[in-house]
């Protein structure tokens, strides 16, 4: 990818499959007048694709190479935007593998959320979904590479990062957003 950086205020929220980044995006949006993307969206409308159902992902990198360039496509009075994808997805094999960096140096978000839960309720709510593709095992395992890969990312990038559990309240992530929003990002 090119060397030239996105606008600035993306807010990235990330998350296994599951965990809520939907539901908890469509609050902030409202709350915040943010628009919101959903990466696999993005993707996929600009590929002309559709993900399998059992959310193993083929050709991760070039994915990743055609997010930075939806993103790029969008209209830049559009920001900030917060954007929900993943630190890391399952690959075609059926294992775990982490975004790669080049990704996050590329969007240069403003912050970082990774959400996660009880790996029992993500599953139940995969279950709602009709989307019973692991067991709580792999969903802890997942959210664990999930977890650690946003904390090498937000290092890597120097970034702030909110661990946020969505079983909780939702004040400490709304003071976040605020203070990104209205105070240029001092966190």
């Amino acid at each position: 990818m090119c060397d030239t950086k996105i606008a600035p205020k993306i807010i990235f929220l990330g998350g296994v499959h599951g965990v809520g980044k939907t539901f908890l995006s469509k609050e902030l949006c409202v709350k915040f007048g943010l628009s919101h993307y959903s990466a696999s969206e993005l993707i996929k409308e600009y590929k002309g694709i559709d993900f399998p159902k059992d959310k193993r992902i083929k050709d991760i990198c070039n994915n990743q190479d055609v997010l930075i360039s939806a993103i790029q496509s969008l209209v830049s009075n559009e920001f900030p935007i917060l954007l929900d994808g993943h630190f890391c997805l399952i690959n075609e094999n059926g294992d775990v593998s982490d975004i790669p960096s080049s990704t996050f140096v590329e969007l240069s978000p403003e912050a970082m959320i990774v959400l996660h839960d009880s790996p029992k309720e993500i599953h139940r709510r995969l279950l709602t979904r009709g989307k019973d593709n692991h067991d709580i095992e792999f969903i802890e395992y997942f959210q664990s590479r999930e977890l650690i890969h946003s904390e090498i990312i937000a290092e890597r990038i120097d970034r702030p990062l909110l661990k946020h559990d969505t079983s909780g309240d939702q004040v400490a992530i709304h003071n976040y957003i605020e203070k990104i929003i209205l105070r240029g990002g001092d966190l």
